[in-house]
This record gives C-alpha cells, sequence and structure tokens, in this order.
C-alpha cells in the first residue's frame, strides 16, 4: 500500500514532478501514473531523474484527456493500493468517474485538480450567441452529475476555478491552491551575480522582458507596440529566440525590423533551470495575454526573482500579482506604453514593486504553500 498515486500528465515533464517531489520530501509515499506515448505531436516523457518518485507509464485511449482511458489503470491502482488517487484532470472527465468507482472499491480517497476558468451559466450563454460555451457547460454539469459522488475533493488554481466547481456541485469540497514555484531556483540574486548574468546577455540598460511562448494570444506585438512609444528613452527589449519558421514568431520579426527595435533587441534560448539568471537580468517582466489564463506561472516565477510585473487584467494573473505590480486593461497598448514609461524612468518604484513580489511570492505561490494546502486536506481527508 502506498499513500498516493498521482495519475497526471503534466508530469511528463521533470519541472512538474517538483511538487510530489517536495510531497515525498514530506514523507508521504508517492508514485506517479504517465501517460505513454504523450498523443500530442511533439511531446515527449522526460526521464526519471534520482529524486523523482517512481514512474509507471500507461498507454492511453483517445487524445482529449476529458474522454481519455488507461489501458491498466484499474489493475494499477488495485495493485497498489493508495490511500489517495490524486488526479490531476477535471472531475466531470471519464478517467474522474472510472477512478471514483476504483477508490470507492478499495475505502481510497479521489481528489481532482482542475484547470478550468471559464464554466458560464448555459442559457445565459446561449442567449449571448455563444453555443459552443454553452454546450461545454452543459455536458460538465451533466457529466459532474455522475461524477461528484465518487470525488472528495476538487483543488482549483483560481478564483474562478473554484466558482465553476461550486457551480458543478463541488460547494464546501473546494479549495485553491497555487502552482508553485520552486523556491531554490526562482529568488533574487545578489548584485554582482546578476551583473555577471547581464553582461553575459550583452545587456547595459534598464530590461523590459516578455518571458513565454510566442503566440497570438499571449500579446508579444501589444508589448512591441508599446516599446516602439518609448524610443525616446533609454531601454533594451529580452525575448525567448524567434524562429522565424512560426508564422507568428516571423510577424514578430518584421515588427521590430520595421518599428526600428532590432538593434535594442536581445534575443536568448534557456530551459527551465536557466530561466532564474535570466528573470533576474530583467528588470522589468511583461504578460500582456489577451485570453483569460487559468494560471501564469511565469508571473509567480518572476515576482520571486524581485522583478517588476505588469499584467493584462485577465484570468488569473491579477490575483496572482494581488497589489504587487502593474495591472493595464487587456489590449490596450496606451495603457502599456504609460505604465512601462512609469517604470523605466523611476527605479526606486521598480524596486518597491520588486521587493513586495519578491515577498508575496515566497509566503503565497510557492510549493511550500501548495504543499501546505494540500496536505492538510488530504489528512483531512484520511
Amino acid at each position: 500500500m502506498i499513500d498516493m498515486l498521482v495519475v497526471a500528465h503534466a508530469t511528463a515533464l521533470h519541472v512538474n514532478r517538483a511538487f510530489y517531489r517536495e510531497l515525498q520530501r514530506r514523507g508521504w509515499k508517492v508514485e506517479l501514473m504517465i501517460p505513454d506515448p504523450l498523443p500530442w505531436r511533439g511531446s515527449s516523457i522526460e526521464p526519471r531523474e534520482i529524486d523523482d518518485p517512481p514512474l509507471h507509464r500507461l498507454p492511453p485511449q483517445g487524445s482529449n484527456t476529458r474522454f481519455w482511458r488507461f489501458e491498466g489503470l484499474p489493475s494499477l491502482v488495485r495493485e497498489l493500493r493508495p490511500k489517495i488517487i490524486f488526479l490531476d484532470n477535471e472531475p466531470d472527465s471519464r478517467v474522474a468517474w472510472e477512478l471514483g468507482v476504483i477508490a470507492r472499491e478499495l475505502g481510497a480517497r479521489l481528489v481532482c485538480v482542475t484547470n478550468e476558468n471559464d464554466l458560464p451559466p448555459p442559457l445565459g450563454a446561449f442567449i449571448r450567441g455563444e453555443f459552443r460555451p454553452a454546450l461545454r457547460s452543459l455536458r460538465s454539469r451533466a457529466a459532474s452529475l455522475v461524477t461528484r459522488r465518487g470525488i472528495d475533493h476538487v483543488f482549483a488554481i483560481c478564483d474562478d476555478g473554484v466558482a465553476a466547481m461550486e457551480a458543478l456541485g463541488f460547494e464546501g469540497r473546494v479549495s485553491r491552491i497555487p502552482l508553485g514555484f520552486d523556491p531554490a531556483l526562482f529568488y533574487p540574486f545578489d548584485a554582482e551575480t546578476r551583473r555577471a548574468v547581464r553582461q553575459k546577455l550583452n545587456l547595459t540598460g534598464t530590461t523590459v522582458a516578455y518571458f513565454g511562448r510566442l503566440v497570438e494570444y499571449k500579446g508579444v506585438h501589444l508589448l512591441i507596440r508599446a516599446l516602439a512609444n518609448l524610443q525616446d528613452l533609454e531601454w533594451q527589449f529580452l525575448l525567448d529566440d524567434v524562429n522565424e519558421d512560426d508564422a507568428y514568431a516571423a510577424r514578430l520579426a518584421r515588427m521590430l525590423k520595421e518599428l526600428g527595435l532590432e538593434h535594442r533587441t536581445v534575443q536568448f534560448h534557456a530551459d527551465h533551470s536557466g530561466m532564474p539568471a535570466v528573470m533576474n537580468a530583467a528588470d522589468i517582466v511583461v504578460v500582456p495575454s489577451t485570453w483569460k489564463e487559468q494560471y501564469g506561472r511565469v508571473v509567480p516565477e518572476a515576482m520571486a526573482c524581485g522583478r517588476a510585473v505588469v499584467v493584462s487584467d485577465i484570468g488569473a494573473m491579477p490575483e496572482l500579482l494581488d497589489d504587487c505590480g502593474v495591472k493595464i486593461p487587456c489590449g490596450n497598448v496606451e495603457a502599456l506604453t504609460d505604465a512601462l514609461r512609469r517604470l523605466l524612468e523611476d527605479e526606486s518604484e521598480r524596486a518597491r514593486i520588486g521587493r513586495r513580489a519578491a515577498l508575496r511570492a515566497r509566503d503565497e505561490l510557492s510549493i511550500g504553500t501548495q504543499a501546505d494546502i494540500v496536505e492538510r486536506t488530504l489528512k483531512g481527508l484520511l
């Protein structure tokens, strides 16, 4: 018998095993089940490292996470006999129903982690002509009528997620958790180390940075337009390597050239372990998303590094930032320009925001905080 079996496709990546390594460090006997092969093109499973919990790989059937099932999962659960089944998938999913049945058979507890953050009332969505969201909401509500009896608790990663789960009938069984960052990696570097990183990157001036995927709904083109309005000030722009084989990335490259910003732009490439150094090299980090982010892990990571962070006022990002950064209206280039001008011209304000951000991230958004909340809940269930 083990304490916890985790069923999670996200743990295909080593970085997403950090939370479970923390639980293991605290004395929980944890094992992970990962779909193999992953059904998404270009996705691969990173090998188990020495500090990871034991991994089990089972073949999935289907490509939609809400409907897939795993060959051999019932047998694995019955063999391991976990006290807790920790499902990183939606509570209205097929696998949630299947695991709920097995959990009751074994006397185990089933908990789910949801990324849901947009579950409108079906009637209102229909009236507004939002037919796909309305149908999705109806499906989730109908499926939850079947699955929720087998689920003991749901962890949501944002306020909208909590509200969505309560709408599905999980009121009193929902907790909000952060997707914790590793404070051993993300923290403010000392001045000498930061100076060495900036020298290596050839950063000499106040640096505005974007970290994340180069896709249109992340709003990088809006940030470039705002920076084009600030050419009377001294600054540099730090950006992930632009792969011009991608249509949106090629568009960004053209914008930088046409707006005369190429000479101010420094491109970099770093894996997750290298990101803290690059974040510390920046002065201002901007996350200008134009869609309703479910979380936005780059926000607490940049906060933890003591950076002044600017986000769009949409999705979960304002919740993460609280009052420890700058929020601008979604898609508003003028507001973003004004916010950046204020921060570029006021070093003391950047430093003040960065100090507050680092404290909030450490105290409220780390893996330790995530583990505290989950551990309290699981002990209560047991």
